[in-house]
């Protein structure tokens, strides 16, 4: 797992969607487990936000219930991309 935060970034919110830029990206996975990753989960700009763990509260729109489960989520996106045809 890696974690994100360049140096005074005020929140990873603000670090990601810097990421996404720099990276070209029009669409980012995140996957977090704590309360600095709300921030993060909020945005509403093409981000799929999962958390770790339910949380009723927490702004990401998906959860897993433990961080093995990762695994098998890149796994499964691995599998549908190969699938999928081409857009």
């Amino acid at each position: 797992m890696i974690n994100l935060l360049p140096a005074g970034a005020p929140d990873k919110g603000t670090a990601l969607l810097s990421e996404r830029e720099r990276l070209g990206s029009d669409w980012v996975l995140y996957v977090g487990d704590d309360e600095n990753d709300e921030d993060a989960f909020a945005l509403d700009t093409n981000v799929v936000a999962v958390r770790i763990g339910r949380k009723p509260n927490s702004r990401a729109s998906y959860y897993l219930r433990k961080q093995l489960e990762i695994d098998r989520l890149l796994d499964l996106m691995v599998v549908l991309r190969r699938t999928s045809p081409p857009a």
